[in-house]
């Protein structure tokens, strides 16, 4: 709708093709950006809540050295990028066994304190 309101003299007046296809480009997005709001998606902490800041921190490290080791032909990168995923494993691990761990203890809590009530 609002393309119809544009003004569009200026490209039809422009003599070059590439600057008249960038105006014209330019006005499109303009109006399709205002048009269509970018919306992000919700992270993955509901399904995963035992991933904390620190961990993120430590995959988006693991990421920068995956690219590191792989662009460069050192076989100390890769070592050392084998090895940081080895202890991240592990740190993962112990996370999620934590976490369960503490639902777990929870609902121990929860059954104990039902019991008491019927007997």
């Amino acid at each position: 709708m609002l393309l119809s309101y544009e003004n569009w003299e200026d490209i039809f007046m422009e003599d070059d093709v590439n600057i008249s296809f960038n105006k014209f480009l330019n006005i499109y997005l303009r109006i399709c950006h205002s048009y269509f709001i970018k919306k992000r998606k919700n992270s993955n902490t509901v399904s995963k809540p035992w991933i904390t800041k620190g961990i993120k921190t430590s995959c988006n490290r693991k990421r920068e050295l995956y690219l590191k080791a792989w662009d460069s032909n050192e076989l100390e990168h890769k070592l050392y990028y084998k090895h940081y995923c080895k202890i991240l494993s592990k740190v993962i691990k112990e996370a999620k066994k934590l976490y369960y761990k503490e639902i777990i203890i929870k609902v121990e809590k929860q059954n104990e304190n039902h019991m008491e009530y019927y007997t």
